[in-house]
């Protein structure tokens, strides 16, 4: 959590929740990663470098804090909390920080709007109750495990992997064209596996009947 030795715990844990948003992570103008310096009056959050820029500005046009050394007020973390970062599209896209923040009014007054309902829905620091919920759903996350299995589990497996009537029905899986293409007869569980041998004629041997045809085609 973020560490401010001038602000209240309650305030610091907000702060680093408006900081940890994900559109808050990169300065709203560079690009930086892990910002920690807010420019108020447009609600964005910025890096150390881009808040030099912005003090030349002038307070007028951008007042500049910083989240580490800076003390902040209740009014002061309602003002990021209607902004932040996703809105830095609302204005001029422009290198030129003069020109950038040159007018900006309709975007501070979409602004002001924001934070005069966000006092009057959620008064005083009521909206900070947020960052608090939020840190209470991260701690519910439950990680689903798969229970780890019992040896008495493996002990039934086992004496079903080994029951006669488990292998009887393995063995008559094997299909009759199976069968015919080994030449196998399986028979009951525990007797040998006996091979069936087909009868073949050799080529070389004729019956009566072939014999006396051909005798009779020979004297023709």
């Amino acid at each position: 959590m973020l560490n401010n030795k001038y602000n209240t715990d309650k305030v610091n844990e907000f702060l680093d929740y408006l900081m940890n948003l994900s559109y808050n992570k990169k300065c709203a103008d560079c690009g930086k990663s892990n910002p920690s310096w807010a420019d108020l009056t447009h609600s964005f959050f910025i890096c150390y470098e881009c808040s030099a820029l912005h003090r030349r500005l002038g307070a007028h046009r951008s007042r500049v804090k910083s989240a580490q050394m800076d003390s902040w007020t209740t009014e002061e973390l309602r003002r990021m909390h209607v902004g932040g970062n996703k809105y830095s599209h609302k204005i001029t896209q422009n290198s030129d920080f003069s020109i950038r923040y040159k007018d900006t009014k309709d975007f501070t007054a979409y602004l002001d709007e924001k934070e005069r309902q966000s006092r009057a829905n959620e008064p005083e620091d009521s909206f900070m109750n947020r960052s608090r919920q939020t840190s209470l759903k991260r701690d519910m996350v439950v990680v689903e495990k798969k229970p780890k299995p019992k040896f008495s589990d493996w002990i039934e497996s086992s004496d079903e992997e080994n029951d006669p009537k488990s292998i009887e029905n393995t063995l008559s899986q094997i299909t009759q064209e199976e069968e015919d293409d080994v030449g196998l007869v399986v028979s009951k569980p525990g007797s040998k596996i006996k091979k069936s041998v087909k009868p073949s004629r050799s080529p070389f041997s004729f019956s009566v009947k072939e014999h006396q045809e051909n005798e009779i085609n020979d004297e023709k």
